[in-house]
C-alpha cells in the first residue's frame, strides 16, 4: 500500500430523530465468496473505565448478525475474532477531555501508537476497530448515539457505542448499519450522492450497494474517483475463502439443496460449481454430496439466513458532495490520511 494519494473529508451530519426509526433495506445476498476479518479493540482509562462493546452475549450475535447481512449483498462474510484486545489509554480512549471536536488527526495518532503498544493485529488483511468515547471529527455524544471515523482504503476505524443502544433492536441496527458503513471506507468505498438508496449515501434511504461499489471492493488497480480510492494492488482486507467442495448451490454449507442442484443438472446437462470432480456430471459427484453432507466453511460471527433483511439506514461520514441543509461539511485535502466520518441517532 505504498505510494498512495491520500486525502481527508470531513462531514458531521446533525440527524433529526425521524432517521431512527427508518428502515433498512439491503439487495439479495450473494454466494459469500470472501471474508473481512475485524480486530475489535476495546480502548479504557486508567481508571478501569472502558469504551461500550456490543452488549451481552446475545445483543452481541445479533449486531453482528445485521453487519453479515448488510455484506452479504456483496458476497462478503464479516468476520469478527472472538478475543477483544484490551488496550488501557486514556488518549485512545477520549484524547484530550473537553466539550470540543476531537481533531481528526487523532486517528493517526491512535493507530501509532497502538502500534508501538504491539495493540494492533499483526495479520495486515485484519481490520482493527477501536472502540472509544469519543471518535475522532466529532464532540463527545450521548448514550443515544453511534459514530465512526474511519481510513478510506486503508485500516483503522474509532467507533463509539452509545451504551443505550445494544437494549433494543433499533439502537443495534444503528450500531451495526454504522460500523457497515465504516467497514466499507475501509474497503475503499466514497460517499456517493447524498439522499439516495446507496449503503454509503449520507442522508441514505437503503443499505444497497451498487455493482460498481461491489466491484470495487475486489478490484487491485489503482483508483481514486468519486466511487472508490483503491491503492495499487488493492485494500487487501476481502479474502478470497477457500471453495467448499460439494457445496453445489454455493451457501457455504453442503445441505439437501445441494442434492438438487445435482439432480437437475444431471439431466439438465450444465456446470456443476464447487465440482469435486471437473468435468461432466456423474454418479461420483452424488457420492462426494453424501459423504460430505452437513460440512460447512467455518462461519463468520453471526452469519444467519433466517434473520429478516428489513434494519435500520444510516447516513454520515465522508463526502466531496455538499450535504443537506441539516448537515455542516468540512472537506480538507491533505495528503495524510483518507478518513470518513459517520453518526446516528438511536
Amino acid at each position: 500500500m505504498q505510494g498512495r494519494t491520500a486525502f481527508i473529508a470531513i462531514a458531521a451530519l446533525i440527524c433529526l430523530p425521524v432517521c431512527g426509526k427508518a428502515t433498512l433495506i439491503v439487495d439479495p445476498p450473494q454466494p459469500i465468496t470472501h471474508r473481512v476479518t475485524v480486530q475489535m479493540i476495546q480502548t479504557a482509562k486508567s481508571d478501569g473505565t472502558t469504551a461500550t462493546l456490543f452488549g451481552n452475549a446475545t445483543q452481541e450475535a445479533n449486531i453482528k448478525s445485521r453487519v453479515d447481512q448488510i455484506w452479504a449483498q456483496a458476497g462478503i462474510d464479516i468476520d469478527f475474532l472472538p478475543s477483544v484486545t484490551l488496550w488501557t489509554s486514556d488518549f485512545a480512549y477520549q484524547g484530550n477531555a473537553g466539550s470540543g471536536t476531537r481533531p481528526t488527526g487523532d486517528l493517526n495518532t491512535i493507530i501509532s501508537l497502538a502500534g508501538s503498544a504491539g495493540v494492533l493485529n499483526t495479520t495486515p488483511y485484519v481490520l482493527n476497530l477501536f472502540f472509544v468515547e469519543v471518535v475522532p471529527s466529532f464532540t463527545p455524544l450521548d448514550e443515544n448515539t453511534s459514530a465512526g471515523y474511519a481510513r478510506i482504503g486503508d485500516d483503522g476505524i474509532t467507533y463509539t457505542v452509545g451504551s443505550n443502544l445494544p437494549g433494543f433492536q433499533n439502537g443495534r441496527d444503528v450500531i451495526a448499519s454504522v460500523l457497515a458503513h465504516e467497514i466499507g471506507h475501509n474497503l475503499g468505498l466514497q460517499h456517493p450522492a447524498s439522499g439516495i438508496a446507496n449503503l454509503m449515501s449520507p442522508m441514505g434511504t437503503t443499505q444497497q450497494l451498487t455493482a460498481e461499489q461491489i466491484s470495487a471492493v475486489f478490484q487491485t488497480t489503482f483508483r481514486n474517483d468519486s466511487v472508490a480510492f483503491i491503492p495499487n494492488g488493492g485494500t487487501g482486507f476481502p479474502q478470497l475463502i477457500p471453495a467448499l467442495l460439494g457445496d453445489y448451490n454455493q451457501n457455504n454449507v453442503i445441505d439437501a439443496a445441494d442434492y438438487t442442484v445435482w439432480r437437475d443438472l444431471m439431466t439438465t446437462g450444465g456446470t456443476l460449481p464447487n465440482d469435486p470432480t471437473p468435468g461432466s456430471i456423474t454418479e461420483s459427484d452424488f457420492t462426494y454430496w453424501r459423504d460430505h453432507f452437513g460440512d460447512s466453511l467455518t462461519p463468520g460471527s453471526g452469519a444467519s439466513s433466517d434473520l429478516p433483511v428489513s434494519l435500520l439506514t444510516d447516513a454520515a461520514g465522508p463526502s466531496t458532495v455538499p450535504e443537506p441543509s441539516t448537515s455542516i461539511l468540512l472537506a480538507i485535502a491533505l495528503p495524510v490520511l483518507a478518513a470518513g466520518r459517520r453518526r446516528r441517532r438511536g
